[in-house]
């Protein structure tokens, strides 16, 4: 085998442990439109759970988010979406079940800025000793690193500079590390 056949062998081998890394964690998420949400449901680490979107109507074209109710495992939740969240026809968000806190647990999220220069997602994390979700707040999309077990965000402050901020996990709360 010569060097670059080599190389490239190991560039392939690297590329799918990252994905099965990254799988680990993530999810396929389910799509959010003006009309509502398609069928949400995902199966991940023996966890049955689907969602259903409720949504306000506040004009002809733009509706409200309202919250989102997950059932999972056979209990029912209902998740408050931050306040004023709302959706123009032609809009696309998701709604994501990742496990952002790295405890093998499918967590969610849900898009809450839409034609915005920064995508922001209210987090919930699963608490498995009660069987609940625990609000996280509004972030700017997380990046997870699975290797330290910390979350980075990036957004955009104005049109030449950019926020970078790490967390890490104190039990089931996010602290800034930056």
């Amino acid at each position: 085998m010569n060097h670059l056949t080599g190389y490239s062998l190991f560039l392939i081998l690297l590329a799918a442990l990252s994905g099965t890394i990254q799988a680990e964690y993530k999810t396929q998420p389910c799509d959010i439109e003006f009309n509502g949400l398609k069928l949400c449901s995902v199966n991940k680490n023996g966890h049955a759970i689907s969602a259903e979107l409720l949504m306000k109507a506040i004009a002809d074209d733009e509706k409200q988010l309202i919250s989102i109710t997950i059932k999972r495992d056979g209990k029912t939740h209902k998740l408050e979406i931050s306040p004023d969240v709302t959706v123009l026809a032609g809009d696309i968000g998701d709604i994501r079940f990742n496990d952002i806190n790295f405890d093998g647990i499918p967590d969610t999220s849900i898009t809450t800025s839409f034609g915005a220069p920064n995508l922001y997602l209210d987090y919930w994390v699963y608490i498995p000793e009660s069987k609940s979700y625990q609000k996280l707040g509004n972030y700017s999309v997380f990046e997870l690193d699975p290797k330290t077990k910390t979350i980075s965000t990036m957004t955009k402050i104005n049109a030449a500079s950019y926020k970078n901020v790490k967390y890490k996990w104190d039990g089931y709360k996010l602290v800034e590390t930056q």
